[in-house]
């Protein structure tokens, strides 16, 4: 079994306690260093925290409650009771953030390894090895050489101690390049400036993903601006939760009265919301569960939606509007939504009933669009003629194969 042992017995350069407990987007930096000991595949997590904090106490309990098997020690001496001879641990020391990449590297089977870097004159924020190496502060070792560290003193640092183990044991070394280590292959925070930092740096690093036009030149350059201010309130995201679903609830409320614009507008910023929230958590901690309010929002949008369509139609135009609907939110959704923020979805939903209530809808894939509209003009036809009448017909507007339809012939 692999075994996660995080340090927390340093303090940051500002003397406010544990460089592991600095806040890091919307947690701590703690929430990131476990997540990585997870895709580790590390399955106990042990922190070493010399002094007792109420926040890893209220941590550890809730990694309990997800299932999670989580232990403190307060020296390296009462480490040996939580690993077994057959056990493999992982250190991670203060303040250590690995990439991907190095995340990759212990995935695998359990390994020994010793992180370092060349150059040590380069790198001084980091423990010397020798002349020319420095550790990185993260090791992986049989746990079976933690025997010589029981009689350690409890005033040394485990770090120091699980070094000196590592090197004597002439433990493999995994040697990270400058070019790498400008990358951000391991990153070391020690402040909250440093804490601040990094924060941008991922920002700027985030992906520019294939978005629908509003995502992309609107919504996620707003929330990208506003993410540095929404971290630093805690409560952020259960504010964002509350407002989506009662601006969802709300919207289906101004649909029932009629009141469609109305209805739109509240649909649309519970959406927004919810596609803010999910874009917020997307750094976030140990366990990633079903997002309920993502899926209840995806049903609030749904019926609001179906409200204001039933309401617009009459026994003649019902199911076609309901098809074409369909058709339209589809391509919506796939020609931007991102795969992984749910609330790009109810977007999608919305800016479909947007075009399919336009008497000439305007897409960027033309030829797919005019596929699907003949498509449910067929479906419809054949579900029932009593639904779409002889006379109602789909036809081009302007030049041929231009994607512009006239759907008012109906």
């Amino acid at each position: 079994m692999k075994l996660a042992l995080i340090s927390l017995a340093k303090d940051d350069l500002d003397g406010q306690g544990p460089i592991a407990l600095l806040p890091l987007f919307a947690g701590t930096l703690l929430d990131l260093q476990i997540q990585a000991a997870q895709r580790f595949g590390c399955e106990k997590f042990v922190f070493l925290c010399p002094v007792t904090h109420g926040a890893l106490l209220q941590k550890i309990d809730a990694m309990k409650q997800q299932g999670l098997d989580a232990e403190y020690v307060r020296s390296p001496s009462d480490l040996v009771q939580y690993a077994s001879d057959q056990d493999h641990i992982v250190y991670i020391a203060d303040g250590i953030i690995p990439n991907a990449e190095v995340v990759g590297q212990l995935s695998g089977a359990p390994q020994e390894l010793l992180f370092t870097v060349l150059h040590a004159e380069e790198y001084q924020e980091f423990e010397r090895i020798d002349l020319n190496q420095r550790w990185l502060g993260i090791v992986s070792l049989n746990a079976a050489r933690l025997v010589a560290m029981i009689d350690i003193p409890d005033e040394w640092e485990i770090g120091s101690a699980l070094l000196r183990t590592a090197v004597q044991a002439d433990c493999p070394r995994a040697i990270i390049s400058d070019r790498r280590m400008g990358a951000g292959a391991i990153s070391h925070i020690q402040s909250a400036l440093s804490a601040t930092q990094y924060t941008r740096r991922k920002l700027k690093e985030m992906p520019a993903e294939k978005d629908n036009f509003l995502n992309r030149f609107l919504l996620r350059p707003l929330i990208k601006s506003s993410l540095p201010r929404l971290w630093s309130r805690r409560a952020a995201p259960q504010y964002l939760q509350i407002f989506a679903l009662v601006a969802g609830l709300a919207g289906i409320g101004m649909a029932a009265f009629g009141y469609a614009i109305a209805a739109l507008a509240l649909l649309f910023f519970g959406s927004a919301a919810q596609f803010a929230r999910t874009t917020m958590r997307q750094f976030d901690g140990v366990a990633k569960f079903r997002d309920w309010t993502a899926i209840a929002l995806d049903l609030v949008v749904a019926s609001g939606v179906g409200i204001l369509l039933v309401q617009a139609s009459d026994a003649a135009t019902l199911m076609p509007n309901i098809v074409i609907l369909h058709c339209c939110s589809r391509i919506c959704c796939c020609s931007g939504a991102h795969p992984g923020l749910s609330g790009s979805r109810s977007l999608g939903r919305i800016c479909g009933w947007s075009c399919c209530s336009c008497s000439s809808p305007r897409f960027s894939d033309r030829s797919a669009m005019a596929f699907m509209l003949r498509r449910s003009t067929l479906a419809c036809r054949s579900f029932s003629t009593a639904f779409w009448p002889e006379n109602c017909r789909i036809h081009p507007v302007g030049r041929a194969n231009s994607g512009i339809f006239d759907l008012a012939a109906c």
